[in-house]
């Protein structure tokens, strides 16, 4: 993933809360709340691949994600 984000063909998205992301979080990676996914939509590369996360496999932010995204 690292050399995907470097490269520019991958777009991570962190969709934990502000503080969470400033304690850790993926280099590179655009925090954001599951509001704002909608108003950075126009902005992606379509090229890229997105992939979003947050908490682990049970954090369903993630997923919403990804739906707001399609």
């Amino acid at each position: 993933m690292a050399v995907r984000l470097a490269e520019g063909s991958a777009t991570v998205l962190d969709v934990r809360p502000a503080d969470e992301f400033a304690a850790g979080h993926i280099p590179g990676a655009i925090n954001m709340t599951l509001k704002e996914i909608e108003g950075i939509v126009p902005t992606l590369d379509r090229a890229a691949e997105i992939v979003a996360y947050c908490r682990g496999p049970y954090c369903v932010d993630a997923h919403q994600a990804v739906a707001a995204l399609r």
